[in-house]
């Protein structure tokens, strides 16, 4: 069966966007063309998506943290990719400081001036 359209209505469909017209059309007139057509429209048309959880992956995944398990790498990158999301800070800034370090920069070696304050007890 051939459907032709109209000029009219032929610029009408074309002004809509594919996944708005499902949404205002398909739903009701073509239900399991539908659902199917959901999940084509949520595919990304290019693959930086994919790329960019690459780069993160390679990004978490260091010499020093060669023995996370999968599921441990996967929680990482769930808590760092969702954490750029409330920020507008770069977020490779987050993982991009020593492992050692605390949340204020400090290492686990004490500062010279923590080292001058401490009182030294000498026992003879």
């Amino acid at each position: 069966m051939m459907v032709y359209l109209d000029q009219d209505e032929k610029e009408e469909y074309l002004k809509i966007r594919g996944l708005s017209y499902w949404a205002e059309y398909g739903i009701k007139d073509y239900p399991n063309l539908y659902r199917i057509s959901l999940r084509v429209f949520a595919v990304p048309t290019s693959s930086a998506a994919s790329e960019r959880v690459w780069s993160i992956y390679s990004f978490l995944m260091i010499k020093r943290r060669n023995r996370l398990t999968f599921e441990k790498l996967e929680r990482i990158a769930f808590i760092y990719i969702n954490s750029c999301l409330l920020d507008d800070i770069d977020c490779r800034d987050y993982l991009a400081t020593d492992v050692d370090e605390d949340i204020d920069g400090n290492t686990d070696e004490e500062s010279e001036e923590e080292k001058e304050d401490e009182e030294v007890i000498v026992v003879t």
